[in-house]
């Protein structure tokens, strides 16, 4: 996405509502209110997502273990809506009819697997669609963000879509997790 510089400028302003004086990331009240606490959910997706891990989970048939770090992961901090549990953003982990091993392949591939990650996220949307499970952005874009905080991004999505408005694309906006989205 391409931010016009006007644009970038009426973000900066609605920022330092909250943080009179920012002048950047390293801002310590930024610090401390968006950046510290998701680096331990960050070092802990790491410890128990990571390929080799994962790989052995897999090898070795458990899949509620996978299943039970994936909810590690994502209750390790609040970007997440967690109020109830099966149309929250986790709700996906306690479908009746999950084939588990099933989806732990596609989580693995969503992560781990071949081609884009944009590539990558519409192999998985295609998956939930075809069995019918929530489909929703916070979940995969939440573990690609926790694996890879420096390349990807977590998208939620009334802020997605303001912000999609807010720069005049509003026609590239998705409600459904998709590539061409995710790219843009």
């Amino acid at each position: 996405m391409i931010i016009a510089p006007s644009h970038t400028q009426e973000l900066l302003a609605l920022l330092r509502i909250y943080y009179p004086g920012w002048a950047g990331f390293d801002d310590p009240r930024f610090v401390e209110d968006e950046v510290t606490y998701k680096h331990e959910t960050v070092r802990k997706a790491q410890e128990l997502l990571n390929q080799d891990e994962f790989e052995r989970l897999i090898n070795a048939r458990e899949y509620d273990e996978i299943l039970s770090r994936l909810e590690t992961v994502g209750k390790g901090n609040n970007l997440l809506w967690l109020q109830v549990p099966r149309s929250g953003d986790l709700g996906i982990l306690y479908q009746p009819d999950l084939n588990k091993g099933e989806f732990a392949g596609v989580i693995y591939d969503l992560l781990y697997g071949q081609g884009t990650t944009p590539d990558r996220l519409d192999r998985y949307a295609a998956y939930c669609s075809e069995q019918a499970l929530p489909n929703k952005w916070t979940f995969p874009t939440y573990l690609l963000f926790m694996l890879y905080p420096d390349r990807e991004m977590f998208v939620k999505p009334t802020a997605a879509q303001w912000l999609f408005q807010f720069v005049d694309q509003k026609d590239r906006w998705a409600p459904r997790p998709n590539g061409a989205t995710y790219a843009s």
